[in-house]
């Protein structure tokens, strides 16, 4: 896939490309565990508030890759915008991160019980 990318870059005058170095693999979750996941929030909170995202392969800028690489998983994004705030107060690798801390109680809501369940097999 580097390689594709690599060449298709090639076609831009001036254009580079860099990948990052190990130790970080591409992060990539078992779709399986993200359907899995999918279907207990969709439950638990609804479709409307249940938004399945994808990157473009590779995503190996994040070091939970090498978790990744060891347990089937998935990275998951609760929602911590505060109301009317500026999109880039949403993502934790910004700098204007500015999370609203009531979301952290309904995340463990939403999620205890779906870890729970698999860590009971």
């Amino acid at each position: 896939m580097r390689g594709d990318i690599r060449r298709l870059a090639g076609a831009y005058e001036g254009a580079t490309v860099s990948f990052a170095d190990a130790p970080f693999p591409a992060m990539i979750a078992p779709r399986s565990e993200g359907e899995a996941l999918i279907g207990h929030l969709r439950r638990t909170i609804g479709d409307a508030r249940t938004v399945p995202m994808h990157v473009a392969p590779p995503f190996n800028g994040e070091d939970f890759a090498l978790f990744l690489n060891r347990s089937p998983g998935t990275c998951t994004f609760l929602g911590v915008r505060r109301p009317d705030a500026e999109i880039r107060t949403s993502f934790p690798d910004f700098g204007a991160f500015d999370p609203d801390e009531r979301a952290i109680g309904h995340g463990v809501r939403v999620l205890a019980p779906w870890l729970a369940g698999r860590a009971q097999g």
